[in-house]
């Protein structure tokens, strides 16, 4: 989020990634200060900050340098405001808010102008622009920007000020757990686990009790928040949407967490004395390393009327070796890392950089899918049985009877392929090297079709031209496993049914 010193405050709560990287050929010759680093305890005590100061306890808004330089965990966020001198043109500002284990937790960029006195980027519908009557108005301004801590990573973090791709200030704060003795919560307990249970297959928690305790008695307002974000740098956040409720004096509450799973933060809120008092804790919902048995009798069952019924066991043993949660430096299989500082079993995630897929089958990858082993694998085998083995129909319908549209011949007298013999066509389009993909380029019809499973052969012949078709006169067409053409594409679809349960 960015806020400018203006008549009318600005707020900006995207990310924009071009504004993260140097500005080309400007030079960071402009004046940047530190205005002071500030917590502020609610989102309103953000949104008020220019327009009714920053005082404690009254606005909730506070320089870190009058709280010994630190921030609770109960606070909305933290921003450091800073004033920019002789902003330069195309100059390219960046805040940017690393976490104690030195990974990012937010960043955000603006860019000057000096042609149009605009300043833009960071989410801003329109630009920002200084008074045309008065030239560089804003070369010369106060900018600050926010990032979210609540029930966030406790220790020491950085905010850094980058200018075209040069780090210009770096300010340090320390983060502590909320302490505040009127309001306390019992459970869940600060960094608690919680495992998918047994008796849900693996795919929800048990009901997870909240409780606290405030002095004197009063109604505590709940608001749980869960997200997960796989290891990879670029990958996405998934969220379940807030569960809010209120408990009475002496009442607990109870949730169940179903198909989900990641980073639980839980804020408390009471009003004591007419004054408002918050805590906050955090806790993780982990998985269990399902049992193979449970796996190859729901995959066997999804899949039980095609050719090769057992098919989707060979799949998963490829795509995942039969794990759909692992555990990061023990048996992942990808590199993937530890999440939220808890070693534990995470969804398996895939070798890119964004985690695009996900889970026992490797499907796309949503909260759902990687939390829930079973739509994991029913969403895989809709997609094979379905999507994949249509496409495999519809390539062997090309290679045999050609596409005038495309000027691809057909292969006269080429039988059709079995069941079985689709199925292994579908299964290199399911995998890694599929014709079209970044490993087996493909971009027209025609190449598609010449790195598929099966190319035909003429044996025993010689191949001509007759009626825009090709025959194969004195001998045989018959299908052959590409072996020049997609050699990594048969090795796959060869590997899943070499491992077949």
């Amino acid at each position: 989020m960015l806020k400018a010193s203006l008549t009318f405050p600005l707020c900006i709560a995207a990310l924009n990634l071009s504004l993260l990287l140097p500005s080309n050929g400007a030079a960071s010759t402009s004046t940047i200060t530190s205005e002071g680093v500030y917590r502020f305890e609610t989102a309103e005590a953000w949104e008020q900050f220019y327009s009714s100061g920053c005082s404690y306890p009254e606005d909730r808004c506070q320089l870190i340098t009058e709280n010994g330089g630190q921030a609770f965990t109960t606070d909305h966020s933290i921003g450091l405001e800073i004033f920019i001198q002789d902003a330069q043109d195309g100059e390219n500002i960046v805040w940017r808010f690393w976490k104690p284990d030195g990974t990012l937790k937010w960043a955000i960029g603006i860019t000057y102008d000096r042609d149009t006195d605009c300043w833009s980027g960071g989410g801003m519908l329109t630009p920002d622009c200084g008074d045309p009557n008065s030239p560089y108005l804003d070369s010369r301004i106060y900018w600050i920007a926010n990032a979210p801590v609540n029930c966030e990573m406790t220790g020491i973090w950085t905010i850094e000020i980058v200018s075209n791709g040069v780090v210009r200030l770096s300010e340090p704060f320390e983060l502590i757990q909320g302490q505040n003795s009127l309001l306390v919560i019992l459970s869940p307990i600060d960094h608690q686990d919680f495992d998918l249970d047994v008796e849900t297959h693996f795919t929800a928690t048990k009901p997870i009790t909240f409780a606290g305790q405030v002095t004197p008695p009063a109604p505590v307002d709940w608001e749980v928040e869960l997200e997960y974000k796989p290891s990879r740098p670029a990958s996405s956040t998934y969220a379940d949407p807030p569960r809010t409720f209120t408990t009475q004096p002496g009442e607990t509450h109870d949730e169940t967490f179903d198909s989900v799973g990641g980073q639980l933060k839980i804020t408390a809120t009471a009003t004591v004395g007419g004054q408002t008092v918050r805590a906050c804790h955090t806790a993780t919902i982990t998985g269990v390393q399902i049992p193979e048995a449970d796996i190859t009798a729901s995959l066997v069952d999804l899949y039980s009327r095609g050719a090769t019924p057992r098919l989707m066991t060979g799949i998963a043993r490829e795509e995942s070796s039969y794990l759909h949660f692992c555990r990061p430096d023990n048996n992942c299989t990808t590199g993937q890392r530890v999440i939220y500082n808890r070693n534990d079993d995470w969804p398996h995630e895939s070798k890119d950089e964004t985690a695009s897929h996900i889970g026992l089958m490797q499907v796309d990858t949503t909260m759902t899918t990687a939390w829930d082993w079973q739509t994991n694998a029913k969403q895989a085998v809709s997609l094979f049985a379905g999507d994949k083995l249509r496409f495999a129909r519809n390539n062997e319908r090309h290679i045999r009877h050609g596409d005038g549209k495309a000027k691809i011949p057909g292969h006269r007298g080429l039988r059709a392929l079995t069941d079985v013999e689709l199925e292994n066509m579908a299964l290199v389009l399911y995998g890694p090297y599929a014709p079209g993909t970044r490993e087996v380029p493909a971009p027209t019809l025609a190449e598609k079709l010449a790195k598929q499973y099966y190319i035909p052969e003429c044996l025993f012949g010689a191949v001509i031209l007759k009626n825009q078709d090709l025959e194969c006169q004195g001998g045989l067409w018959v299908w052959m496993p590409n072996l020049t053409g997609n050699p990594q594409g048969v090795e796959y679809a060869d590997n899943v049914r070499a491992n077949t349960k």
